[in-house]
């Protein structure tokens, strides 16, 4: 079964932003397709902190 998903990729790792229905060490494919923001719209999103507790 395939889903898309949006995720972020932060310090070398890529985060799910939903829920995921599989079991943890279940192999996946990942396919990359950036999202392009303007860059008022990415200063906005680390002005609020949504990147905190990203390890």
């Amino acid at each position: 079964m395939g889903k898309t998903i949006r995720a972020r990729f932060f310090k070398g790792v890529i985060k799910p932003l939903e829920e995921i229905d599989t079991t943890d060490g279940k192999e996946v494919f990942v396919t990359i397709i950036e999202v392009h923001t303007s860059s008022k719209e990415d200063a906005f999103e680390r002005s609020t902190g949504e990147m905190e507790g990203y390890n």
